[in-house]
């Protein structure tokens, strides 16, 4: 995130810090949880598809939580016909202005799953793959009993709850607190201090 910013700042461009940190929260999540980064913080001006096909779907949480029927059945039914209902159009587009960029929300959603069902699917036929892993993942606790394996698709679940949940929740506290350091001299000048003490360098 640091170097997409600072490239930012040379070229004498602007870009949304709230996104920034979406994209860095993202990146980290995907890291801790997974193992692997999507590193959605070096796309340009921090526009990462997945970032926006995410908060356009949050008012869909609601009603998957009181409705599973309605849950279930976006599993069933076909991704072209879920594109078409309102409440869920960020699974495919972003908005009816940006046409050109519905397909690529939609891919990039897509793109997630599949990536999240690949890797349960390599983990599920060879265990032994989490070793290579660089730090324990959610895999590695959802799977450490071998008389309690979750499925194929409770594990796919329990994966995109960990990025759904946790991306506009923990980016939104974050870019508040940024905020409140920017507008705040004497606050900003101490953060300042103790970071450039403990990271002198951004290499």
């Amino acid at each position: 995130m640091c170097d997409n910013i600072d490239t930012h700042i040379k070229a004498g461009s602007t870009f949304n810090l709230f996104s920034a940190v979406r994209c860095s929260v993202l990146d980290v999540i995907s890291s801790v949880c997974f193992g692997r980064n999507l590193n959605t913080t070096s796309i340009p001006r921090f526009d990462a598809p997945l970032m926006h096909a995410l908060h356009m779907t949050l008012s869909m949480v609601p009603t998957m939580k009181h409705f599973p029927i309605v849950r279930d059945a976006m599993h069933i039914l076909p991704k072209s016909l879920i594109g078409m209902l309102p409440a869920t159009k960020g699974f495919v587009e972003f908005s009816e202005v940006r046409k050109l960029q519905s397909r690529f929300l939609y891919i990039s959603v897509n793109r997630l799953t599949q990536i999240l069902e690949t890797q349960i699917r390599e983990i599920k036929q060879n265990p032994q793959v989490l070793a290579e892993y660089p730090h324990r993942t959610i895999y590695h606790e959802f799977l450490k009993d071998p008389d309690n394996i979750p499925s194929n698709k409770i594990l796919l679940d329990e994966a995109i709850l960990f990025v759904s949940a946790g991306a506009d929740t923990t980016s939104a506290a974050v870019t508040l607190g940024l905020l409140n350091v920017l507008h705040n001299s004497r606050l900003h000048a101490r953060v300042r201090e103790e970071i450039d003490s403990a990271w002198p360098q951004l290499d």
